[in-house]
C-alpha cells in the first residue's frame, strides 16, 4: 500500500512499526502538522489510514 498524501501533514518523523507477536502490528510516530492543519482531523485521518493498513494500533503524536 502506497503512503498517502494526508492533508494537514507536512511530515513524519520518527516512525516506528513493530509487532507484539505475528499478526498484530503496532505503530508509533510523530506527524509534523503543516501550518494552519487542524490536528484532530490530521489525527483521525492518520489513525483510519493505519486502521486501513491492517494497524489497529496505531500512536501517531502530533508536532507543530
Amino acid at each position: 500500500m502506497p503512503a498517502p498524501q494526508l492533508p494537514g501533514v507536512q511530515g513524519v518523523s520518527d516512525l516506528h512499526v513493530w509487532a507484539l507477536k505475528p499478526g498484530i502490528p503496532l505503530l508509533a510516530a510523530h506527524v509534523v502538522l503543516a501550518d494552519g492543519a487542524d490536528g484532530g482531523a490530521v489525527l483521525d485521518d492518520a489513525t483510519s489510514y493505519c486502521r486501513s493498513a491492517g494497524i489497529e494500533c496505531a500512536d501517531p503524536c502530533l508536532e507543530p
